[in-house]
């Protein structure tokens, strides 16, 4: 199992994570992680939160696309979009770093919509607040703080249009029903049960 808390540079990340309704799975088999342009047209469920959508539909990164142009990445799904949508029917796609030599991918320091955000190159990873992002937690006593933190334990990285089913590594469940109805849907990788990525 990784452990997560100790990783401190981007030479440490060994994959990333995208938080997936079980009832997609079929499709992502089939077609990838797609951007949110890209899902639009096909029957799929969606875990997002409108007013967050909203927002996410009018940023554009700096000499990229709109961020619903794009497919989204969590550096770590122990996040609060977890925390919040966390159930026994979704499940962490594991994808691993190789996805870092596609072109014309992003980082976002911290959730992609954020006001604060921070958009970086490949050649940029060492700014990342790895220490934050890969905290076990986001409390804080300071209101301004637990803003930051909660922002940026949401760190993304972003691909243009879709992600390749083949980068897929395996997947984390929060149980072993959760494995069986996994299997089930034909995914045929590695699937984990991790209770403590779930919270």
């Amino acid at each position: 199992m990784i452990d997560f808390y100790n990783i401190k540079s981007f030479g440490d990340i060994a994959e990333f994570h995208n938080i997936m309704p079980l009832v997609n799975i079929p499709s992502v088999l089939q077609n990838g992680i797609l951007s949110n342009k890209k899902a639009e047209k096909i029957i799929h469920k969606s875990i997002a939160m409108n007013e967050i959508q909203k927002r996410r539909s009018k940023v554009q990164v700096p000499n990229g696309l709109y961020l619903h142009e794009y497919s989204n990445l969590y550096l770590h799904a122990r996040n609060p979009m977890l925390y919040v949508r966390n159930s026994e029917e979704i499940c962490i796609l594991r994808i691993g770093k190789s996805i870092c030599d596609l072109q014309k991918i992003v980082f976002a320091d911290r959730n992609a919509s954020s006001d604060y955000v921070v958009f970086l190159s490949k050649d940029q990873v060492n700014l990342l607040d790895y220490k934050l992002i890969f905290a076990q937690n986001w409390t804080d006593d300071n209101q301004f703080e637990y803003f930051e933190k909660k922002s940026k334990k949401c760190a993304e990285l972003l691909i243009p249009d879709k992600i390749d089913s083949k980068y897929i590594l395996g997947a984390y469940v929060i149980n072993e029903k959760v494995k069986e109805k996994l299997q089930k849907l034909g995914f045929v990788k590695m699937i984990t049960v991790n209770k403590e990525i779930f919270f």
